[in-house]
């Protein structure tokens, strides 16, 4: 329920959308990479591209829930002060 909350919010951005949109037609159309007429191939690769996508999205969904860091906490530390320059190693 919180997924479908996700690709329907405007914060969600269009990607997930478009992937999801793309997956569900890759499904119902019949021009597939392996045709729906062999038996069992041919319904792997549908679902295939059914389970990437639900995987991508979910994965965006996962992404956008994490607190973000702010810029101080994600830049690496030289272990420099203020205007020093970082010492290097030899």
């Amino acid at each position: 329920m919180a997924l479908w909350r996700f690709v329907r919010s405007r914060e969600s951005g269009v990607s997930p959308k478009v992937l999801l949109l793309l997956a569900l037609l890759y499904l119902v159309f019949p021009t597939d990479l392996v045709p729906d007429v062999l038996p069992l191939a041919g319904w792997l690769d549908d679902l295939g591209v059914i389970a990437f996508a639900l995987a991508w999205v979910n994965r965006a969904f996962r992404r956008s829930k994490e607190p973000t860091a702010s810029r101080e906490d994600a830049a690496p530390s030289s272990g420099a002060g203020p205007g020093e320059s970082p010492a290097r190693s030899i």
